[in-house]
């Protein structure tokens, strides 16, 4: 349980940098493309594919912060695209290659995020 609740108040540190920051999702994406083909070492076939799927959700992460209400209640919302994102890398990344995402590269592109928020 507190993993879930570590997970969600990261996810939502990293949105709200994106916020208030004024980043587009094009920005969001590309840092995590940049990320992931360096530490991942991706295919040229994967990096496209991983391309595609940061753009498609940092377009939703971008809408969904951007819509009315509180963060509060947008946290579920959040959680379900990060489970669809995490669903569709795990399709195009290897198992070795999913495994470091998840263990490595996630978390410094939150703790990123997180820094950056700050400024």
């Amino acid at each position: 349980m507190k993993t879930k609740i570590l997970v969600i108040v990261l996810f939502t540190a990293q949105f709200s940098f994106a916020q208030n920051n004024g980043l587009t999702a094009e920005q969001i994406a590309t840092y995590q493309n940049n990320m992931m083909t360096e530490e991942l070492d991706l295919t040229e076939n994967q990096i496209d594919k991983v391309s595609t799927i940061n753009m498609k959700y940092s377009e939703k992460q971008k809408a969904l912060m951007e819509e009315e209400g509180s963060m509060f209640g947008k946290i579920g919302r959040m959680k379900d695209i990060k489970k669809d994102k995490d669903a569709e890398l795990e399709d195009v990344l290897t198992e070795a290659q999913f495994e470091k995402y998840k263990d490595d590269v996630e978390p410094k592109i939150r703790s990123y995020m997180r820094k950056n928020m700050k400024k």
